[in-house]
Parts: structure tokens; C-alpha cells; sequence
């Protein structure tokens, strides 16, 4: 199994270095290398543009222009993704934050779980290439957030990372990513206090509870329009799932990532990422009131390579609002 998923990439890397937190200085502007034509409200390089927000990075300097982007806040974690090539192309980065500044990317720090990082998908299929290193103390980029707009939901800033991705051992190849900004991505989420005393989590992991941090919800629109349901354990350790925004009550299976079907996942660690085979039931979905709930059971098997260890995910229960 090769593929990449954008639940995945949120809790594959995630937690901060922060460089300098500041402000946004309003004699910063965005530059973009398309020019903008004033006249077309439709150019998504317009700043006057409500609907559309930009994204760009050179790779190896040939320039990546996304056709969408967006972004989601949840627990403190930022998570920017761009699609490209019929969403098969994707660029995320995720960091933890709630306020603008500069925050390093791909670098581990003795005594957390997980660190910050990017990552990108050349095509569907295809293994990923990601900034951070397990075990390094060098940052392997950093990312600027230069403008956190509450009011329209927007995220701006400016980016640039070196990715690695080893096919076979010894054989690693690099990406190098510079120039990267991107202006008026809309994101999902509320940087305020997002935990909700009405949500709720139960599971057991091989026979004993996980025993969460934090339990939240938030819906994500955009190339994929989905719910994640989300339980934190010790900042990183996690159990994940991920539905279509329209699903309804019933029985389903867990799929692969990027399929249109529910994906199960379980994290130990910020190397060890794990897909979920089994069952989920939604026994309540009020897109009214924002309100889902269901039952779970599923495998975890290792996202790539060797197909063990293997983890019993049983017991589990959520109720959630997003």
C-alpha cells in the first residue's frame, strides 16, 4: 500500500519549534509569481479574490501552483494542504501554533513526540516525501505565518523546507522547496478554545483504554469534503477517523486513504503510522447540528512496509460536534 493521505499527514508531523513568534508587520506583502489580472475577480492570484486563496512553492525550481488549498486548526496544530492534478499532487505542512511567527520544520527535539514537518505526494500510488528526519536536530525548513484573519478565516505566510523520501535503502532522494507562500487560505477550525465538553471517546488499545488528552472534531471542505474525529494521547499518540462529510447512519468499512471511504488510523509515534482494517458505525449524523456519533473496531497495520506489529483497536465509541 503507497498511498498518502491528508488525515495521515496531519499526525505524522506535528508539534513546535518555535523559532520567533511575532506579529504580522503590515509592510509585508505576498508576493506571488503569476501576474494578477484585476479585471478577473475569478484569478485565484487576485488578493480582491473572497472566494479563492493562493499557494505556490518552486521545487527544484520549477514552480508549483496549486488548483486548491486549504486548512484546518485542531488542538493547537495548523494543517495547510494544496491539491494539484486532480487533487493526486498534494503539498501539506502542519506545525503547531496559535499565533503568527516563524516555526522550524523537521526537526526532533529530545523529550517530545512528534516534531513539525511537511510533506508532499508527487502522484497517486506514489511514497511520499517528508521533511523530518527521525532523530535530527537540524531544521529542515521553516514556515512564517504572517497573517491569522479570525474574522474571514483566512491563514497567509511564507515557507520552505527540503524533503526526503528513500525508495530503497541507501537510496534517498531530495526535493528542495523555496519561494513557497500562500495568502487567504481559508481554514476550518477556531483558534480560540476548540475542545468541546460535549465530546466524548472510549477505546481500547490490545485490551487496555486509551486514556485521551483531548477528543475533537472538525470538518474539512475543499478538494475532500470530510469530518476527522480525533483522540490525543500524550501530544502525539492518536486514534483517527476520518468520513465523508454526507455520510449516514449505517455499517461501513474502513478503506484506504483518498478512496471516498471511511480510513481508520493509529499513531504510536511520529514514525509509526497505522491504518485501520475493520468495521465503523455511525448510529447518528445531524449535519444540522454539526453532531455525529457511532461505534468502532479495527486492525491497525503498518501504513508502508512490513505488515507487522499489529494493533487491536476495540471497544470504540465516540460522540462528537464539529
Amino acid at each position: 500500500m503507497k498511498k498518502a493521505s491528508l488525515l495521515l499527514l496531519i499526525f505524522i508531523s506535528l508539534t513546535a519549534f518555535t523559532c520567533e513568534n511575532e506579529g504580522l508587520d503590515p509592510d509585508i506583502e505576498i508576493q506571488t509569481t503569476n501576474p494578477v489580472d484585476p479585471n478577473n475577480p475569478g484569478d485565484p492570484n487576485n488578493p480582491n479574490n473572497p472566494t479563492t486563496g493562493t499557494f505556490q512553492v518552486d521545487i527544484n525550481g520549477e514552480t508549483y501552483v496549486a488548483d486548491m488549498a486549504g486548512a484546518a486548526y485542531i488542538n493547537d496544530v495548523v494543517n495547510i494542504t494544496a491539491f494539484r492534478n486532480n487533487n493526486e499532487e498534494t503539498i501539506t505542512i502542519t506545525f503547531k501554533a496559535n499565533q503568527t511567527g516563524i516555526y522550524e520544520l523537521g526537526v526532533a527535539n529530545p523529550g517530545e513526540f512528534f516534531v513539525n514537518g511537511a510533506g508532499y505526494v508527487p502522484e497517486a500510488g506514489a511514497n511520499g516525501f517528508v521533511s523530518a528526519l527521525e532523530g535530527n536536530m537540524i531544521p529542515q525548513g521553516e514556515i512564517n505565518l504572517l497573517e491569522i484573519d479570525e474574522v474571514n478565516q483566512t491563514l497567509s505566510g511564507t515557507f520552505s523546507f527540503t524533503a526526503y523520501r528513500e525508495e530503497t535503502a541507501g537510496n534517498v532522494e531530495v526535493l528542495e522547496f523555496t519561494n513557497g507562500n500562500f495568502a487567504n487560505i481559508t481554514y476550518s477550525g477556531d483558534f480560540g478554545d476548540i475542545d468541546n465538553p460535549s465530546n466524548s471517546f472510549f477505546a481500547k488499545v490490545d485490551g487496555v483504554e486509551f486514556v485521551e488528552d483531548a477528543v475533537n472534531g472538525v470538518e474539512v471542505l475543499g478538494a475532500f469534503n470530510t469530518i476527522g474525529i480525533t483522540a490525543i494521547k500524550n501530544s502525539f499518540e492518536t486514534i483517527g477517523l476520518t468520513v465523508p462529510n454526507d455520510i449516514t447512519p449505517g455499517e461501513y468499512t474502513f478503506g484506504d486513504p483518498g478512496d471516498g471511504t471511511p480510513v481508520g488510523q493509529y499513531n504510536v509515534s511520529q514514525t509509526e503510522t497505522f491504518i485501520a482494517e475493520g468495521t465503523l458505525i455511525i448510529t447518528v449524523h445531524n449535519t444540522e447540528s454539526n453532531r455525529i456519533e457511532g461505534t468502532f473496531s479495527f486492525t491497525a497495520r503498518p501504513f508502508l512496509g512490513d505488515p507487522n506489529p499489529t494493533y487491536d483497536i476495540t471497544e470504540g465509541t465516540f460522540g462528537v460536534s464539529y
